[in-house]
């Protein structure tokens, strides 16, 4: 109506000079600007950052990127496109500051350049900090070898028939080169607690070499000692009388001995012998009766 479009026109123009917003847009431009893009395309359109809203709350003010294009595009000179615009505006801001939780529920407003006025901050919603990586614990070893709080039969059984193992291996090189090896050398050194012990172990397969093997097999095998008596026990000293079946490692008929003695010393686990025992006695006295002080160490 003719009649009433004149007073809406003084009206834009007095709400224009009363603001001091700049010139009105064409309605055009504002469904151009009203196009709906994402917060960094935002900022990159319009380089600045303008508060559009707050929650009832003075303490959680809520800000978002300003949508994009001119501040004064809702003022419109006509009612209808005034009315059309604010709608717009309203569904583009829901959107833009939805847009911004989904983003990172951190959006920081500041004033560019150029541009004054208040500045709010979306409170961010922080997950709590996760505990700090903790360093693998190395991991523990057990010893299987390890000296028991009490020494038994059972115990020192197993250490004997790693021992015996041990000097089948050293036997079957000697027999199998038919000379005295490194490798013997090296095993009954590991296994033997001095230098007696290791010269009679060296002086009997010497002999059996000049003799030419008359009572060992051709693939000898190992010798089992089982304890029948434990004599002594103790963490520094351990003596039993033993028997010892040389079957596996002998032809013919087994020679009878007399008491079989076995002595044991602490000695430091190796690589060749883990059983943290060497032997200090084995054998038998030629009367029959118990070693004296078997757990000596002799040069």
């Amino acid at each position: 109506m003719p009649g009433r479009a004149a007073p809406a026109r003084r009206a834009g123009r007095r709400r224009h000079r009363r603001r001091g917003g700049s010139a009105p847009v064409a309605p055009s431009e504002v469904s151009s600007s009203m196009t709906r893009t994402t917060p960094a395309a935002l900022i990159a359109q319009t380089g600045r950052s303008t508060r559009v809203g707050t929650t009832s709350s003075r303490s959680h003010q809520m800000a978002c990127i300003p949508l994009s294009g001119d501040a004064n595009w809702a003022r419109m000179r006509t009612v209808g496109g005034r009315m059309v615009a604010r709608r717009r505006a309203r569904r583009n801001v829901g959107w833009t500051v939805g847009a911004c939780a989904a983003a990172a529920l951190t959006v920081a407003c500041s004033a560019g350049a150029g541009v004054s006025g208040p500045t709010a901050t979306l409170a961010a919603a922080r997950a709590p900090d996760a505990p700090a990586p903790t360093a693998p614990s190395p991991p523990t070893t057990v010893d299987p070898w390890a000296m028991p709080a009490t020494i038994d039969a059972a115990y020192v059984d197993r250490v004997l028939a790693y021992l015996d193992h041990l000097q089948g291996e050293a036997l079957r090189s000697v027999r199998a080169a038919n000379a005295i090896t490194p490798k013997f050398t090296e095993i009954e050194t590991a296994i033997r607690a001095d230098g007696h012990e290791l010269r009679l172990a060296t002086d009997l397969q010497a002999a059996n070499i000049s003799k030419g093997w008359p009572n060992i097999r051709a693939l000898p095998g190992e010798r089992r000692t089982v304890v029948t008596t434990l004599l002594k026990w103790s963490r520094g000293c351990v003596v039993a009388a033993v028997s010892v079946d040389f079957s596996a490692l002998t032809i013919g008929r087994q020679t009878q001995y007399p008491q079989w003695y076995i002595g044991l010393v602490p000695t430091l686990p190796t690589l060749i012998n883990p059983t943290h025992w060497a032997i200090s006695n084995d054998g038998y006295e030629p009367g029959g009766g118990t070693p004296e002080a078997p757990c000596d160490i002799r040069p």
